[in-house]
């Protein structure tokens, strides 16, 4: 049973000079805990509140005696703050670069921060959607909160899987369609584009402390291998094998998004080029890098976005340039987006259109999508083809113009419709006819041009079915079902089966045969 008692406590009295007991203010519990061990621990300066407390803490005891524990408690009065750096901890033991440890982090901090999430107990779905909405409205893009809230939810499933809580609050929260908000898609370049490209970057002058002829050689290596702006800034003379039978260019897994690494065989051109471009410099070790796309601290990349939207000006405005003496030719140049570093489309042709490029340019060479996704290095095969592939318009209308020619029909072809083969001139007559025929009920003399009967099952007493449907034939003057090949002359039926009598139906000259 536990004890609700206070603490006391001798202090000397300066009037009399004698000790005083005198007692704390706040009361403690004594109680024994699972492990039958006396416990002290301080309770409220109310007498009342305290004997709650007890009765709780004694309560818990019991139940963890029996077996029955809460396991989550301890997380529960652990600070969120904790809860992320942990996180943060175990987003780093898995491997991941320190970019996207940080990025992660940051975003989920964010989340949490402007939540005002103390406790795991605090984070409610309807805050994070809140939150959510604030970003709408300070203009950032579907696809931006969509990243907010991937990695929070991230968080909350790593919660569950560590067994720190039982289930993850915003489970049930669902990403936006964003591509009903795109703001920065690219777009593969043309042959035409990518050449003009290359000759304006050779000549052209230094951007973010990169020369006109490496940038050109960094966008070719780009378009033909596909690698990323990253990936392109790790390569040393050790990362290629030109000399070999299949010359290629290795990625290092660490230095790889997909922390995979791999191999891409290079084009034959490339390689000549690459060797050109190293034949004018002096490697004096292996393992230096080759292209300055890092700053000088080596811990950003260069902006080659900025390269880019330099070169492709300069290459506009030559080729703007070639046209200057055909006026009505300049206006239609200046009116196209040919070279433009954003087209009509909103789409742009920053340093990633080069990886864009390589795949598109995959996909016109007929490589199958298995080995254009090994070559892209990407784990869904979805992304490779409805991403990174591009298909323009006349690319779509050669696909198309490439099909086997329809069928063409005569004019008095007689035309299929619903109702069996008929034109109009044997439509209007079975107008006309039909009131008379009707009246009467049966077919006269003539005999009808073509007729189709409605699907009716027949029994044979074999129990099979067998087809009702016939039509006349104006030339052979012969009945044909529709099933058989073989004619019945002048409509009659064979030994053994039903009679059919032809009935017009209203409106069309169609006929309806009735089992008599």
């Amino acid at each position: 049973m536990a004890s609700v008692f206070k603490k006391s406590y001798t202090r000397k009295n300066p009037e009399t000079g004698k000790n005083e007991l005198r007692y704390n203010s706040k009361w403690y519990i004594k109680y024994k805990d699972e492990n039958g061990v006396w416990q002290c621990v301080p309770g409220f300066k109310d007498k009342s509140a305290t004997y709650e407390l007890a009765a709780k803490l004694e309560r818990d005891a019991e139940l963890a005696r029996r077996g029955v524990v809460d396991p989550f408690e301890k997380y529960r009065k652990t600070p969120l703050a904790e809860h992320l750096q942990e996180f943060k901890l175990q987003l780093q033991d898995k491997g991941n670069s320190e970019k996207h440890v940080n990025l992660i982090f940051d975003r989920v901090k964010a989340v949490a921060d402007s939540c005002t999430f103390t406790f795991t107990s605090d984070i409610s779905a309807s805050k994070v959607q809140s939150y959510l909405g604030k970003l709408r409205n300070n203009g950032l893009s579907i696809e931006t909160r969509n990243h907010y809230l991937s990695a929070f939810k991230q968080f909350c499933r790593w919660l569950v899987s560590d067994r720190r809580v039982s289930e993850s609050p915003v489970s049930h929260l669902r990403k936006e369609n964003s591509k009903t908000d795109r703001r920065h898609d690219r777009r593969a370049l043309s042959d035409d584009e990518f050449r003009r490209l290359i000759e304006a970057a050779e000549t052209g002058s230094v951007v973010e402390a990169v020369s006109g002829k490496d940038r050109a050689m960094i966008y070719v290596l780009a378009a033909w291998t596909g690698y990323r702006r990253a990936e392109l800034a790790s390569l040393t003379l050790r990362s290629f094998d030109l000399t070999g039978e299949n010359p290629s260019v290795r990625l290092q897994a660490i230095d790889s998004k997909n922390r995979k690494g791999g191999e891409i065989p290079l084009h034959p051109v490339v390689v000549e080029r690459l060797q050109t471009w190293l034949s004018g410099r002096t490697v004096a070790d292996r393992n230096a890098l080759l292209f300055p796309l890092r700053t000088e601290s080596g811990k950003h990349l260069r902006r080659t976005s900025k390269m880019m939207k330099r070169d492709l000006e300069a290459a506009r405005k030559a080729w703007l340039k070639e046209a200057e003496k055909d006026k009505e030719e300049y206006d239609r140049r200046v009116a196209s987006d040919f070279l433009a570093y954003c087209d009509e489309d909103g789409l742009f042709a920053d340093f990633h259109a080069n990886r864009h490029t390589f795949i598109s340019n995959l996909g016109r060479a007929g490589v199958p999508l298995a080995t254009a996704q090994k070559l892209a290095r990407h784990s869904d095969p979805k992304l490779t083809a409805s991403v990174y592939t591009h298909i323009d318009v006349k690319e779509q209308a050669a696909a198309v113009c490439g099909l086997p020619a329809p069928p063409l029909f005569a004019a008095a072809t007689p035309q299929p419709t619903a109702y069996g083969l008929h034109d109009q001139g044997h439509v209007q007559t079975a107008r006309e006819t039909s009131p008379d025929m009707a009246a009467v009920g049966e077919v006269e003399d003539s005999t009808p041009s073509v007729g189709v009967a409605a699907k009716r099952p027949q029994f044979s007493r074999d129990g099979k079915t067998r087809p009702v449907m016939s039509c006349y034939d104006n030339a052979k003057g012969e009945q044909r079902s529709s099933f058989s090949s073989k004619p019945q002359v002048g409509g009659s039926s064979p030994p053994g089966r039903a009679s059919h009598k032809p009935r017009f139906c209203k409106g069309f000259r169609l006929f309806l045969f009735q089992v008599s």
